[in-house]
């Protein structure tokens, strides 16, 4: 069975990671605005804030646009393994992604509210 054959006999699980897919690059676009959020911010409190708060606002603006390219690359890659693993007629999900991105997210958090803190 050749792959053109083979994709179509699994339609609906093909939808469904392109679907997947799409909500991952909601996320890293998400992801990626927390980052323009808090470069505003940092322009908008540049006068109240400290000289470790300004450091901390510019590294939660890089982390949070670094880690939203990573999300790209990573859904990218999860989609097109998935793709074939479909069409070979197997799954594996990437518990891995979930975990590392909940793990990024949570010390974007906390370097974010870090600053608030240090700001007021």
């Amino acid at each position: 069975m050749n792959e053109t054959q083979n994709e179509a006999k699994y339609v609906q699980q093909h939808l469904a990671n392109e679907r997947t897919f799409l909500a991952w690059i909601r996320t890293a676009i998400a992801i990626m605005g927390v980052g323009f959020v808090t470069t505003s911010l940092h322009f908008e409190l540049r006068r109240y804030a400290s000289v470790k708060a300004d450091a901390l606002i510019k590294a939660v603006g890089y982390a949070s646009l670094a880690l939203g390219c990573l999300t790209f690359i990573f859904s990218v890659i999860a989609y097109l393994r998935k793709k074939s693993g479909i069409n070979r007629g197997e799954f594996r999900a990437s518990s891995w992604i979930v975990v590392a991105l909940s793990i990024a997210l949570i010390v974007i958090a906390l370097m974010f509210g870090l600053c608030l803190y240090s700001t007021y």
